[in-house]
């Protein structure tokens, strides 16, 4: 996935998942769309590595993260990532 493009970081969870739903391609989109929510926890070590380091979540991006952690920001981006895809 292109995360080489990102220059401005995301500073709410929609604008990460706005951002997401440019860069990544149809495919991968309708892969997260057909996953049940409880598997993905499964990209965790894919696209959620991804989203903390192109968004700036392992230490930059104060705003986004506020007072939680990485792991924990990149999961409820990817969750509301799916949630747009559902509806």
């Amino acid at each position: 996935m292109n995360f080489k493009n990102i220059v401005e970081h995301p500073g709410t969870i929609e604008e990460a998942v706005n951002k997401l739903l440019i860069i990544l391609p149809d495919v991968e989109q309708q892969k997260i769309k057909s996953m049940a929510k409880d598997d993905l926890v499964l990209l965790h070590f894919s696209l959620g590595k991804d989203i903390r380091n192109a968004f700036g979540l392992n230490g930059d991006n104060a705003v986004l993260l506020g007072k939680r952690c990485a792991d924990d920001v990149s999961g409820d981006i990817i969750e509301a990532l799916w949630e747009k895809l559902s509806n």
